[in-house]
């Protein structure tokens, strides 16, 4: 009867587990394709308000707080005020923070959005921040590549940092468009690892690309 009754806990308790796993899948899939609609400030900082509530209750899973700094980068973006930006871009690398404590991480994804958190911090005081989190962005590209050299991500942000950087710093516009060619040959066969795994960044890359285009257009005229 012991053996039974035992057998009957255990049941149940692998019976809740994949429950409760499957409501954590689905509510995330839910927010993860609203990231690839939000379209305001105001749909940015919805998801992410609603990851972060995801990540308070599931402290073991690293996907909530990565998607959590993501939009809260996104919603730093999409705001017009610099001071505002600066709040927003310090709670993205709190969140990412954040996540690297969570344990089991998909280490590239998360040093991508690290260099494009301090790549925006950077754009915000150049001269005073430039010198500390230049190098520091430029090391996680680095690492980000040698660990995911496909990762399309990896390619659109070195395409941003060359795009971005004046030439007497190294910023080399013909060279980011390559990348972003690069990121949007491998978005074409990217496949994430699941449904709820990171796969932003293609119409970034289009953006881009149009951007570099239009500058060359002006160019010749």
């Amino acid at each position: 009867m012991r053996t039974i009754a035992l057998f009957l806990l255990l049941f149940c308790f692998f019976q809740n587990s994949v429950a409760q796993e499957s409501k954590y899948i689905q509510i995330m899939e839910e927010n993860v394709n609203k990231i690839d609609s939000a379209e305001s400030l105001n749909d940015w900082l919805a998801i992410a308000n609603t990851m972060e509530r995801i990540a308070e209750k599931e402290k073991d899973q690293w996907l909530p707080a990565y998607y959590a700094s993501y939009c809260y980068l996104m919603t730093g973006i999409f705001t017009e005020k610099k001071k505002d930006q600066e709040a927003w871009y310090s709670k993205a690398d709190e969140w990412i923070q954040k996540c690297e404590k969570t344990g089991s991480i998909d280490s590239a994804e998360v040093l991508v959005l690290k260099a494009n958190i301090w790549q925006m911090q950077i754009s915000l005081k150049p001269m005073k921040l430039g010198q500390t989190l230049g190098p520091l962005a430029d090391m996680a590209m680095k690492d980000a590549e040698k660990l995911s050299p496909e990762n399309p991500r990896v390619h659109l942000l070195k395409g941003q940092n060359a795009f971005y950087t004046p030439p007497m710093f190294g910023g080399d516009k013909d060279f980011a468009y390559e990348c972003f060619l690069k990121a949007k040959d491998l978005f074409g066969s990217f496949k994430a690892e699941s449904t709820i795994h990171p796969r932003w960044g293609i119409q970034q890359t289009e953006f881009m690309i149009q951007e570099y285009e239009k500058e060359k257009d002006k160019e010749k005229n």
